[in-house]
């Protein structure tokens, strides 16, 4: 990889257990789930679209950062500094999260 980066060709993040190789765009997590809100949102003509964003790194926090306050952000495992909203401790938890979600709308 490395003449493509020297060439500025790709550029390289480096998660928890994932290395991002990207080319050179201003192009993130964030932006990807943001532009699927609003394709979504135009799709369906639905007003009631609420993102739910949950993650467990560091190339999370893009996605958190840009979907803060327009949907509900979580991060798996606490970190002082996150721009998720929550947290849960662990898979597990995400699992009980969304078996309560799809439990309260099978009952609505």
């Amino acid at each position: 990889m490395a003449p493509f980066i020297e060439d500025s060709k790709v550029s390289i993040n480096y998660g928890k257990k994932v290395v991002e190789i990207k080319p050179p765009v201003c192009w993130n997590k964030g932006k990807a789930v943001f532009w699927l809100v609003e394709y979504l949102h135009g799709k369906t003509r639905t007003s009631g679209t609420y993102p739910v964003f949950i993650g467990d790194d560091i190339t999370d926090e893009d996605a958190f950062r840009l979907l803060n306050k327009k949907g509900l952000c979580i991060r798996v495992g606490y970190k002082k500094n996150s721009f998720a909203s929550c947290y849960l401790n662990d898979v597990k938890d995400v699992t009980r999260f969304i078996d309560h979600i799809l439990m309260q709308r099978r009952s609505a």
